[in-house]
């Protein structure tokens, strides 16, 4: 269950589960409870964030009572990701209706440019005071500490566990947290930088088997709730994706370390070279394919790519001259490879790859041609020259497929276009 101060940010988390195919629904108020028997996620917004704190803890304090009876696997408290609003009041109000729980705040939103680090919340790389949003004039924000705006509007005690903590991992978290609460903290304030470190937090949390209610702008409680859907046979998870990348550029290999720092993904480098010796070729293919099947249950988002260095960088000029080939007979091996690699990991994994990314035109020509599409139906633009469309006819008939140019957009552009696409395969 989804408590949210506002219906956007109600609608955000709602959509984050929603991609594990759970039926999610927000509810603008809460009368109807055979409405909700049909969900299993159930968000309801409490339109609290710009009220006086009493009249937001008991909007909140009402919002727990209308599901007492219901059997709720958790309750979330989803905060503003720049921290706004009665987060004090709202958390107490969720602590005093549900005996024996505790609070974990994370305040990260990695794929947001959210990020907080020693305590602070940074926004992209300045501190949330400093930034236009902090000048609301119904919400204005005077501090960065997570801690020092929970604790001004909370008797309640609290702690903090630093990212110090989360890198060293899961049972450097669970300790500190099982330590935290038996000195008698209610809330614990945990910093992230990456949806990786919340992963961890997620993981730490489930484990300890204390009862939770999250507290974050969403990222904690997804993963949290993946914890539940991986020890239970409730829901299968939705489905994956896989991003095939020819491009070599610069732009190129920033854009996927930007995916791997805000998302948990499973990046594979294709050995160029092996790919243009006959003798090596079949076996480098075979390798990769088992690598990713061997994780599919692991990830949601898969990459392919060359290079992940400069200095990966295949001179095709110079292999042009040793192989006695041209430049556009060793790029098209290349590209055909991956292609080939695609498709292998596509149909070896029975239906579990529900969309695909192709970053450089001629991967993106191989890899229709490989599925003998007679087309691509346009739908649309995530930004210029990064299209969102379905393949026509073939052997992947409707697949879901962003195609983008290999020097388009900027760093974050990759994490845009799997996000979208992530939820094209959930909804549609």
């Amino acid at each position: 269950m989804i408590i949210a101060d506002d219906l956007t940010g109600a609608n955000a988390t709602g959509v984050l589960l929603a991609r594990e195919r759970f039926k999610a629904i927000t509810l603008l108020n809460y009368n109807d409870k055979e409405l909700i028997k049909n969900f299993e996620v159930i968000a309801l917004t409490t339109n609290s964030r710009g009220l006086e704190p009493k009249e937001a803890y008991k909007k909140v304090a009402d919002a727990v009572d209308f599901l007492s009876s219901e059997p709720v696997s958790f309750f979330n408290k989803r905060i503003d990701s720049t921290l706004r609003g009665n987060i004090g009041a709202e958390v107490n109000a969720m602590l005093d209706k549900l005996p024996k729980h505790i609070a974990v705040v994370v305040a990260s939103f990695p794929s947001s440019q959210r990020v907080s680090i020693g305590g602070f919340l940074m926004v992209g790389d300045i501190p949330l005071e400093m930034t236009a949003i902090a000048k609301d004039p119904k919400n204005p924000i005077n501090t960065s500490l997570v801690s020092e705006i929970v604790e001004s509007q909370t008797k309640r005690k609290t702690a903090y566990i630093s990212l110090q903590s989360v890198l060293r991992g899961r049972e450097c978290v669970l300790k500190d947290l099982i330590e935290h609460v038996k000195n008698g903290a209610e809330i614990v304030i945990v910093d992230a930088s990456t949806d990786h470190n919340i992963k961890t937090i997620a993981e730490a949390c489930y484990q300890s088997q204390l009862k939770i209610v999250t507290v974050d702008p969403g990222p904690f409680t997804y993963y949290y709730a993946k914890e539940f859907i991986g020890h239970t046979e409730s829901k299968q998870a939705g489905k994956k994706i896989i991003a095939a990348i020819g491009s070599v550029s610069n732009l190129g290999r920033r854009q996927v370390q930007e995916l791997r720092l805000n998302y948990d993904v499973l990046v594979e480098k294709i050995d160029s070279e092996s790919l243009l010796d006959l003798n090596t070729k079949d076996s480098e293919i075979e390798r990769v394919v088992k690598t990713i099947i061997k994780d599919i249950d692991n990830y949601r988002m898969f990459v392919l790519v060359t290079t992940l260095e400069e200095d990966d960088v295949l001179n095709l000029k110079q292999k042009a001259l040793e192989l006695n080939s041209s430049v556009e007979e060793i790029s098209q091996t290349i590209n055909k490879s991956i292609a080939q690699i695609t498709h292998a990991i596509i149909d070896q994994t029975f239906g579990k790859i529900g969309g695909v990314y192709t970053s450089g035109g001629d991967v993106t020509v191989a890899f229709c041609q490989e599925a003998n599409a007679k087309g691509v139906e346009v739908k649309d633009n995530i930004i210029p020259l990064a299209v969102y469309g379905r393949l026509i006819k073939g052997k992947y008939d409707r697949l879901p497929i962003i195609t983008k140019g290999g020097m388009i957009g900027d760093d974050l552009t990759l994490v845009k276009c799997m996000e979208y696409l992530l939820t094209k395969t959930s909804t549609e």
